[in-house]
């Protein structure tokens, strides 16, 4: 679709960041991802969230299990 041959996918550092995520508290000022934080998951190539497949993920939408 898009031509591209890969894809870098990122963690947030609100996730990971014991210090907060303002400028002063996130690398390169400070470390924040422990080494159990490196990005290992897959992505979802479908429509709609994951939890609630094909429809959007709103507040009266009724999860899976």
């Amino acid at each position: 679709y898009f031509g591209a041959i890969g894809a870098i996918l990122y963690n947030d550092p609100a996730d990971y960041a014991p210090f907060g995520t303002t400028s002063d508290q996130v690398y390169d000022q400070k470390w924040f991802m422990p080494p159990s934080g490196t990005q290992r998951g897959t992505s979802y190539n479908s429509k709609g969230d994951p939890l609630t497949p094909i429809y959007p993920s709103t507040g009266s939408i009724i999860f899976q299990q």
